[in-house]
């Protein structure tokens, strides 16, 4: 099954089930031709820039690097902290994704690590999220804002960013993501 199909099969049991969300956003203009995902961009093919090598230690103590862990799979990177308001509505959707056979990485901004594993076991989100206390991490990705989460990229399987949302994502912009943003990708 290609690519594309498998994420369309993902999708429509992820969002199968209406998902509650938290009405928070964090202010973003909204893109041309972005309709009512604000803060969503979904960059042409000349604007996509290549995912930079992360490598970093887990909320669990592991060592994961982005290269081995996606490894010609599309991505969903999340930045957020357990202190960020609008992330708890957007969790429960990522996780939902993740058992479900989305690829999705967490990046933990600024956070205490404790806190931050507490927050995200209690959010049922079992995919791995890197520790990022220092915002090195964060730094690298220029496509996202340093200040202001949650945001959130799109990675196709060639490392290439597809698309961002800048605060909460919501189950209608994931499902626009995956069904419009990925039938673009080739087949695998």
């Amino acid at each position: 099954m290609s690519v594309p199909a498998r994420l369309l099969v993902v999708l429509a049991l992820v969002l199968g089930s209406s998902l509650a969300t938290t009405s928070c956003r964090t202010p973003a203009a909204p893109q041309a031709g972005a309709g009512s995902d604000v803060g969503l961009t979904v960059f042409s093919r000349a604007q996509q820039q290549t995912l930079p090598s992360l490598t970093g230690t887990t909320l669990t103590g592991g060592r994961l690097s982005v290269s081995t862990y996606a490894a010609g799979e599309p991505l969903v990177i999340n930045v957020w902290a357990s202190w960020c308001s609008p992330c708890r509505g957007e969790i429960p959707l990522l996780a939902r994704a993740a058992h479900r056979g989305v690829r999705v990485l967490g990046i933990d901004e600024r956070d205490d690590a404790h806190l931050a594993l507490s927050f995200a076991a209690s959010h049922h989100a079992s995919y791995p999220s890197l520790s990022d206390p220092r915002g090195h991490l964060l730094a690298s990705l220029h496509d996202l804002p340093q200040t202001g989460i949650p945001s959130t990229l799109v990675v196709a399987p060639d490392r290439r960013i597809v698309a961002r949302v800048i605060g909460p994502l919501t189950p209608g912009t994931l499902r626009r993501i995956l069904t419009e943003v990925t039938t673009t990708w080739p087949s695998s």
